[in-house]
């Protein structure tokens, strides 16, 4: 019951944060357009953009028991079809930026890897458990919506938002260099 209690206490806490500086904090929506502008330019700009499911540092299930190096469970290299696809769905996700600021540990288990030639010119890291992103290339401020609409991408392309990586982390071996 601790463990159960444990899991469930941070996302709470993250919902009741949600809810107390939700939508009546809204931002102006340009500026979560200025993101998904460059996001969208960013898959079709890339002559190869690469999903991968991997692993957490923290997904050993204490700071004393990291997973290094990182474990892939999964990658899919998109087709350009499936860019396409990518970028209409980021420029028709609602730009509303809300006043949600992420409270839980980020601890992001997809990511896209955006490259030009054999060059990694982007990355985007992404954390379904607390909704959060690193993006290196910001521009404006990450709406609100962009966790659905990456949510259902990564669901198209065959990927999981959601699994149990400490279980995984026990179980899948770290790949040979």
């Amino acid at each position: 019951m601790n463990a159960v209690l444990a899991r469930l206490l941070p996302m709470l806490f993250c919902f009741i944060l949600a809810v107390w500086s939700g939508p009546g904090q809204a931002r102006d929506d340009a500026k979560g357009q200025a993101f998904l502008q460059t996001l969208a330019e960013a898959a079709e700009a890339s002559d190869r953009i690469v999903a991968v499911e991997h692993s957490y540092r923290y997904d050993g299930g204490s700071a004393n028991t990291e997973v290094s190096p990182e474990r892939v469970y999964a990658a899919v290299v998109l087709t350009r079809s499936q860019q396409q696809s990518l970028a209409s769905a980021l420029r028709g996700t609602n730009p509303q930026v809300s006043g949600f600021v992420a409270a839980c540990i980020f601890e992001p288990h997809h990511r896209l890897e955006f490259y030009r030639g054999k060059k990694r010119v982007h990355t985007l890291e992404v954390c379904f458990g607390c909704g959060d992103l690193e993006w290196d290339a910001p521009q404006g401020e990450v709406p609100a919506d962009i966790y659905a609409t990456l949510r259902t991408f990564f669901r198209q392309i065959g990927l999981q938002p959601s699994r149990d990586w400490r279980a995984l982390a026990r179980n899948k071996p770290p790949a040979k260099p």
